[in-house]
């Protein structure tokens, strides 16, 4: 027979399950954010190769 586990106390279980629901719904907004800095910005940026950048730090 299988026993039931229990999380703790309901406010726990009610906390635990309302920060996992809030980060859902907080990356879910930063995605729309950068969608929507994505779709509204017509000229991409020039991408500078790490390559670059990692041997200027290291040659100066």
């Amino acid at each position: 027979m299988f026993r039931r586990r229990r999380l703790g106390s309901a406010p726990a279980r009610i906390a635990l399950f309302d920060s996992v629901v809030g980060d859902a719904a907080a990356h879910k907004a930063v995605a729309q954010d950068i969608a929507t800095v994505a779709t509204r910005d017509p000229s991409p940026r020039p991408q500078i190769p790490l390559f670059k950048l990692h041997s200027e730090v290291h040659t100066s």
